[in-house]
């Protein structure tokens, strides 16, 4: 059967963008006699600038290509439980991989070497940066004070008492203050800050925001107009997710749950949060996204493309929740990573955005075997660093929105085709 004489079986234009159908025997790419354009699904197409207009129908064909993946090899059966995340001070790139310490490197695909001063970090998802100044990270066990990096190649603990200090689960850089925080549930010596945009003095351990609630923090963000701190906390139930923000760490924090408008009975609770330089971005332990400049006020929830509980980018299984987090460059650009890979293809989903979550391109890299929890994603400076293996040195460096492709990149079935215009 030829593809011009197709149309009577596909309907005439009936099925939406996006749409799948199983054809047989027909050029991998054509258009029917009512005009709708179709794909042969594992075939992808270079983007056109009009094919644009497709992308708010059916974000799921906005695809990044394995061309727009470089950095590191990444060897089969070399896996771990390490979480590699990354950040640049000066000029040194530096992983830290919890118990597995703090390493330097100059460029990220090269030969990496252990810091001065390495410690077990607490397990955030990303470390507090001040540019490429200073970063700060919190240790793995209780009583201990943060630990600092101005050069990228030594650490130091900075100063203050920390006798009573609990394991951190989020810290943040902002308008020279720094602040970590170890639950929101209140409590003495649950938080600590310095303003002071060099973070070695002496900082101040005091209660954490008493909002209530079994609310251990999971993340915080900083940014917007009035130069909020965003932090969200989990909980043993869905029921009591729990946001608090704040302009000042060392003043008032407002219990702003509530005022949020989401369900988090439906929608679980935050596990993420990032402030990608227009919108505040928030990951729910559902897969749901949601987003606001105000983030004292109601939060939006994104279209589909953004609900990874739901919707299948690429291939035919639903993205896993596990360890699901967000990176962002704050300029705009927000990476989601996927936490599973699947056999046969070891393809781990990554996701991007550039309009505030409005529309998102999905891609895959290749991920062996590994642990669902610890995969890592970060932006570094200049640059976004995703660690698949669990293991210290290995990641992957993403180039976003370079190239661009349209299509469907996984075919599970001999015929099968995707309407893409």
């Amino acid at each position: 059967m030829s593809a011009g004489n197709l149309s009577s079986f596909l309907g005439a234009g009936g099925t939406p963008i996006g749409g799948q159908t199983i054809i047989i025997d027909a050029q991998q790419n054509f258009v029917d006699q009512v005009g709708a354009e179709w794909l042969r699904a594992g075939v992808l197409k270079d983007n056109p600038l009009d094919y644009i207009s497709s992308f708010p129908i059916a974000p799921q064909l906005f695809v990044y290509g394995s061309d727009s993946l470089s950095g590191s090899a990444v060897p089969d059966g070399v896996v771990g439980s390490l979480k590699c995340i990354y950040c640049k001070v000066g000029s040194q790139y530096v992983e830290s991989s919890g118990s597995g310490g703090q390493k330097y490197a100059t460029d990220p695909t090269s030969t990496w070497t252990a810091c001065t001063g390495t410690f077990s970090a607490a397990d955030v998802l990303r470390p507090a940066v001040n540019g490429t100044s200073y970063a700060v990270l919190p240790w793995s066990s209780a009583n201990s004070g943060p630990k600092y990096t101005s050069n990228g190649t030594t650490w130091t603990a900075v100063g203050g008492t920390f006798t009573t200090f609990p394991v951190v689960g989020a810290l943040a850089y902002g308008n020279n203050w720094w602040v970590t925080m170890a639950t929101m549930a209140g409590g003495a010596g649950t938080m600590a800050y310095i303003n002071n945009a060099d973070p070695s003095g002496t900082w101040t351990v005091t209660s954490a925001p008493n909002i209530g609630g079994n609310a251990p923090a999971a993340a915080m963000a900083f940014g917007g107009a009035s130069n909020w701190f965003v932090a969200v906390g989990t909980s043993a139930s869905n029921t009591v997710g729990k946001i608090a923000i704040c302009t000042t760490p060392s003043g008032t924090w407002t219990d702003c749950t509530s005022s949020s408008g989401i369900p988090f009975a439906s929608d679980g609770n935050p596990v993420d949060v990032v402030f990608d330089g227009t919108v505040f971005m928030m990951l729910m332990s559902s897969g749901r996204i949601y987003t606001a400049t105000n983030p004292t006020g109601a939060w939006t929830r994104v279209i589909s493309g953004g609900d990874y509980s739901t919707v299948n980018f690429v291939g035919t299984t639903s993205v896993g929740m596990t360890s699901v987090m967000l990176a962002t460059n704050g300029a705009g650009l927000v990476l989601a990573l996927a936490s599973s890979s699947s056999a046969p293809n070891n393809r781990r989903s990554i996701y991007m955005t550039g309009d505030g979550g409005n529309t998102w391109g999905a891609g895959q890299i290749y991920a062996p075997s590994v642990s669902t929890t610890a995969a890592r994603a970060s932006w570094a400076s200049d640059k976004i660093l995703i660690n698949v293996l669990g293991k210290s040195e290995g990641n992957t460096e993403v180039i976003p929105f370079s190239p661009n492709y349209i299509g469907m990149q996984v075919q599970t079935c001999i015929g099968q085709y995707v309407r893409i215009k």
